[in-house]
């Protein structure tokens, strides 16, 4: 009897805790899911809200177009994610005429692709998505319309070895806990069975 019991009281505990374990662990992954999306997404309003296409030659990037910050003593740009994230964009006329690409970092994508995919976002019809790896923005002014890019590579790897160590602790779990609460189980439950062996040899006993 008590060893059912004590099977049946063994499973209880390892569910309980398994269940409030991974509760604990989901609550900690959409947390930093969601603390990183609105990360990300401030880090392309801030392009977006700085960028200037001013330039002597607008279709090529130059000293007075692409992202204007405030410079090193400006607090806003001590963000040290903020600027080492890469950002593509492509502005173009209200006619649909190229005129300025931003790909800097152009390992991801060479200056044809990035207009076509800022083509292809602009025909979509969202302001605001990903594609890929990238995070983009669509912003609309009297003299042009900018398609913004941020790469969130960066951020996906984070968070994908978030997860596996979040997997790897449910794992741990699952091996430890069922052998931890069975020696709990059998703690609690060794009283009762010794009472119970006492009671059983009394009777005996007074039966003879």
């Amino acid at each position: 009897m008590f060893k059912r019991t004590r099977i049946r009281f063994t499973a209880a505990i390892t569910a309980g805790i398994l269940i409030f374990l991974c509760l604990i662990l989901a609550a900690v992954y959409a947390q930093s899911y969601f603390d990183t999306e609105r990360n990300n997404t401030e880090k392309l309003d801030k392009y977006v809200r700085n960028y200037t296409i001013e330039s002597e030659n607008p279709a090529q990037p130059g000293p007075q177009g692409g992202y204007h910050g405030g410079g090193k003593n400006d607090p806003k740009e001590k963000d040290a994610g903020f600027l080492a994230s890469a950002f593509y964009s492509v502005a173009f006329a209200q006619d649909g005429t190229v005129l300025r690409v931003d790909n800097s970092r152009g390992e991801y994508l060479s200056d044809d692709e990035l207009v076509a995919l800022a083509e292809e976002k602009l025909a979509s019809g969202s302001d605001r998505g990903k594609s890929g790896e990238l995070m983009y923005r669509i912003e609309t002014t009297p003299g042009y319309v900018l398609v913004a890019f941020l790469n969130i590579s960066n951020s996906r790897s984070v968070m994908y070895s978030l997860l596996k160590v979040i997997l790897l602790y449910a794992a741990a779990a699952l091996v430890i806990l069922p052998a931890a609460a069975y020696a709990v189980s059998g703690a609690i439950l060794r009283p009762l069975e010794d009472n119970d062996k006492r009671q059983k040899q009394f009777i005996s006993d007074a039966g003879h």
